[in-house]
């Protein structure tokens, strides 16, 4: 059958499986570049429940860090500068997130902070806690020592999980270091990212990554896009790897960059169907507890705070790395945010987001039930159309 090129103004919602089934059955599913803020519910099922049964300890919004270790929120920071320290890996643990330590500390600074995360947790009386911070090593250093010496110095201090962290992980190198990792460190959780394609999962996965990140080009800071060309929306991705998980080894999908608001991340947690988390960089790096350089000026209506906040690719996260400045490509820059209060009440507005998307307006008390009443729409930019073949 020969494909049929519908516009949006003739597309027609479809719930979340219907669409794993399309895929499944081969049906050759593309949305071209859609986005979480290009996705919404449409009409939710009233859960004739008070405001207040959101609350309800029976509704479980948890997801997964591994396929072993669960995540009461499902909710990881990013590695980006200026994000995680001390009092946001805490905070974020105690919450049942997970914290990823930034990949360009300077190693003392690494080895100080690390060593106080481990006496909290023995503090915490967590001795057999399960991992709630990760540290993170870049597979292209250009100065200092190698990928894999950092990485045996943090598991040496106590780290208790890794990420490899590359702007493109589905290469032959990323691959090959993913594969020492695992026959180093035969036990240690290891998350590989970053991905936009079901090939580079699979090769994850036969490589020994325990979970993968997925999301190329769609961070606030990140200028991959721009540079190279090279991007794709969120939703695709996650669709189609999550629908690949679905038919082979499954293993969690950490979605990072695209889901800049509670109901985006809600509409992703609900394709993931639980299995995963979503990763926030510059939403945290714009709180008050964070590590970010902060900039406070007057304006008529009183004093402004803002929060500077560094792209993986921008000119001083290059230079940490002891990037040569003649042969400095960027592919991230430097944005500026308001302050927007604290850390708690940014975990606060996430977990109330995700429970007034599930039991709220669905009446589901967990990510699967609410992926199979949910519908999802789309909105209607013009240059968005969808194609179907087959069936």
């Amino acid at each position: 059958m020969s494909a049929e090129r519908l516009s949006l103004k003739d597309f027609k919602p479809r719930l979340v499986p219907a669409v794993r089934r399309a895929l499944r059955d081969g049906n050759q599913l593309s949305i071209e570049d859609i986005g979480f803020t290009d996705v919404y519910y449409q009409e939710p099922l009233d859960s004739s429940e008070h405001h207040h049964s959101r609350w309800n300890k029976e509704i479980n919004i948890s997801g997964k860090f591994t396929a072993d270790i669960p995540l009461r929120l499902p909710i990881l920071s990013s590695s980006m500068p200026g994000v995680t320290n001390y009092e946001i890996a805490t905070q974020l643990g105690d919450a049942g997130g997970l914290a990823v330590l930034p990949r360009e500390m300077p190693l003392e600074e690494l080895k100080t902070l690390i060593t106080r995360l481990k006496k909290y947790d023995l503090d915490k009386g967590s001795k057999n806690r399960k991992p709630w911070f990760a540290g993170a090593v870049g597979v292209y250093p250009q100065s200092g020592p190698s990928a894999m010496e950092r990485a045996n110095l943090m598991v040496e201090w106590g780290v208790p999980a890794m990420f490899i962290e590359t702007q493109q992980a589905n290469s032959k190198l990323v691959m090959s270091f993913c594969e020492q990792m695992r026959l180093e460190f035969p036990k240690l959780p290891i998350v590989m990212g970053v991905f936009n394609s079901v090939d580079g999962v699979r090769r994850a996965i036969d490589a020994g990554a325990y979970a993968v990140k997925v999301g190329v080009g769609t961070g606030d800071a990140c200028l991959t896009t721009i540079m190279s060309g090279v991007s794709k929306g969120q939703v695709n991705s996650v669709i189609e790897i999550t629908d690949y998980m679905n038919r082979h080894l499954s293993i969690p999908v950490i979605v990072d960059g695209g889901t800049s608001t509670p109901g985006g991340a809600a509409i992703m947690m609900s394709i993931l169907k639980g299995e995963g988390a979503i990763m926030l960089g510059s939403k945290i790096a714009a709180v008050a507890e964070s590590p970010s350089e902060k900039i406070v000026y007057q304006t008529d209506q009183g004093p402004v705070t803002e929060a500077v906040i560094e792209g993986m690719g921008s000119v001083g996260v290059d230079a940490k790395r002891g990037g040569r400045p003649d042969q400095r490509i960027l592919e991230g820059t430097v944005i500026r945010r308001p302050v927007s209060g604290t850390f708690d009440e940014l975990l606060k507005r996430y977990e109330g987001g995700f429970r007034t998307a599930m039991y709220g307006y669905h009446g589901a008390r967990n990510w699967p039930e609410l992926a199979d009443r949910a519908i999802i729409g789309l909105n209607s930019p013009s240059n968005i159309v969808a194609r179907f073949q087959g069936g």
